[in-house]
């Protein structure tokens, strides 16, 4: 009996839920944290779509697979696929029309740049498609090249929008030991 590689299966079945979405003829593309440790040569500990096709759409997809579908946050335009060896979240591609510090009022879209606008760092701003073009709007890349850390476009603009972000530059930062640009540290010590 042939050995496998939990690492591989962990990936197929997200890779197979891309392929679902875009024979359904949505648009659809890894995106995130498992785009950049994919990037860096890390195994993804888990991995996001984002995706034209609406919560109820994606829902429909899978409703008569192997698949469990988990509404996860619907409002916000997330859906958890579950397969036998990994969860995958699908968000729609969104903008922010409203946010409090916490929470966000979207707007669904079709943009993949736009979507990109509201995410936290230029690293987590990357999306993947199916044979694997980086598709990178804000120097992701160069950043991660470079070792650094740095918000997606004003860093007081996404605190404002999520307070929560502080903490996930404190994760990223200990766990990757990247720098931390000048306009990151102000906004930090300005709130």
């Amino acid at each position: 009996m042939a050995s496998f590689d939990p690492k591989q299966r962990k990936y197929e079945e997200p890779r197979t839920i891309l392929i679902r979405i875009l024979d359904a003829g949505h648009q659809a593309m890894f995106a995130g944290g498992c785009v950049r440790d994919r990037i860096l040569n890390l195994t993804p500990s888990d991995f996001d779509i984002a995706s034209s096709a609406k919560p109820e759409e994606i829902i429909q997809i899978f409703r008569k697979t192997s698949f469990s579908v988990i509404p996860t946050g619907v409002d916000h335009g997330t859906v958890t696929v579950v397969g036998k060896y990994s969860s995958t979240e699908i968000t729609s591609l969104r903008r922010d029309v409203d946010t409090d510090g916490r929470k966000a009022v979207v707007e669904f879209g079709a943009s993949f740049e736009d979507d990109s606008k509201r995410r936290d760092f230029t690293i987590n701003a990357m999306y993947e498609d199916i044979q694997g073009q980086v598709f990178d709007f804000h120097g992701g890349r160069e950043d991660l090249a470079k070792n650094h850390l740095r918000f997606v476009g004003d860093p007081h603009q996404r605190i404002k929008e999520d307070y929560l972000r502080q903490l996930r530059m404190i994760r990223i930062i200990s766990k990757f030991g990247f720098d931390v640009d000048e306009q990151t540290t102000s906004a930090q010590n300005g709130l």
